[in-house]
């Protein structure tokens, strides 16, 4: 019995084998096919990018953006229709201070009236000294009704002038308070203006500016330079509000910068000899620093590091890392 069983066992091998046999060479060589070929594909080694650890001197610089207290763009366009532009004053990038006048619009009829006014109220004056010297020649004779007349008469006529006056101010574009001339419009044909044609862009600002102190601890009366429109420009701190962290600042120049945002790069004292290295070189894992090194076959490991501050894209290494070596980007 026990040679049968080993008889058995034996050939269930020999079946095994030949079906082994037929799956890897294939139905192809009984039906006389060509025998397939078996292609691996070849490892590719990682090749990572590297950059040197530095030791020196870094300077911090921090970006910090100071907000316009008042600017203001004003489009002018005529008070009245059917006007002639009469003169405009100023040019494009000029410094205007309140009150000065921009341009004006013909206003003849209304100096006419004026004059007019003027001429009754000089000639009722003149009549009124007639009256007083005949009293003085016949003091028996009384004037104070006609007196009366034409004082009523004056003062009538001086209200009239004082509303034509105001009247007048339509005909006029005067500046608010401190600016400059952004725009002036091209206007070729003066006559006939309407309300809707635009004469003159003036942005307003009093070159007052705030800054919050989070990021730098401004002190009264430094300064700082700004760019804008391809210049530098002076702002001051005029103050200081430690309990709100507000730093305020004015423009040194008469101009205004027609920002309501400017950002300010300022230097931080410098930090002598350390070491330092990317900032995105370093992960973080359950509150500890790395970085990725590579040993002499190229394959990464992690080694552990204390940092200390970050500089913009740069962060100081206290410990873990020596000048010269070699971490991942």
């Amino acid at each position: 019995m026990v040679k049968d069983k080993i008889i058995k066992k034996i050939k269930l091998a020999s079946v095994t084998l030949m079906a082994a046999a037929f799956f890897l060479t294939g139905c192809g060589s009984t039906l006389g096919g060509d025998e397939p070929e078996v292609s691996v594909d070849v490892y590719d080694k990682i090749v990572y990018s590297t950059t040197p650890v530095m030791k020196g001197d870094i300077t911090p610089e921090v970006k910090v953006f100071l907000y316009a207290e008042d600017e203001k763009k004003v489009n002018y366009y005529p008070y009245v229709d059917s006007v002639t532009l009469e003169k405009i004053y100023v040019n494009e990038g000029d410094y205007v201070r309140k009150g000065d006048v921009l341009a004006t619009f013909d206003c003849e009829s209304i100096d006419s009236a004026i004059k007019s006014y003027e001429n009754e109220i000089d000639e009722d004056l003149l009549l009124i000294e007639h009256y007083k010297k005949l009293h003085e020649i016949d003091e028996t004779v009384s004037y104070d009704e006609e007196i009366k007349l034409l004082n009523d008469r004056m003062s009538i006529a001086k209200l009239y002038v004082e509303e034509l006056q105001a009247k007048k101010d339509d005909y006029n574009i005067v500046a608010e308070r401190e600016g400059v001339v952004l725009k002036v419009s091209d206007i070729t044909d003066t006559k006939n203006i309407s309300r809707d044609t635009l004469i003159m862009t003036v942005i307003y600002g009093s070159g007052m500016y705030t800054a919050d102190m989070e990021k730098y601890d401004f002190k009264v009366d430094e300064e700082f330079t700004v760019s804008s429109g391809g210049a530098d420009f002076t702002m001051k701190v005029i103050d200081v509000n430690e309990s709100e962290k507000t730093a305020y600042f004015k423009l040194q120049e008469e101009v205004v910068l027609g920002q309501a945002t400017i950002g300010m790069n300022i230097e931080k004292p410098t930090i002598k000899d350390v070491i330092y290295i990317p900032f995105r070189s370093v992960f973080e894992r359950e509150g500890k620093s790395y970085v990725y090194m590579l040993d002499e076959n190229g394959y990464r490991y992690a080694r552990e590091i204390e940092l200390g501050d970050q500089i913009d894209d740069w962060v100081i290494v206290k410990s873990g890392l020596s000048e010269g070596e070699e971490v991942v980007k």
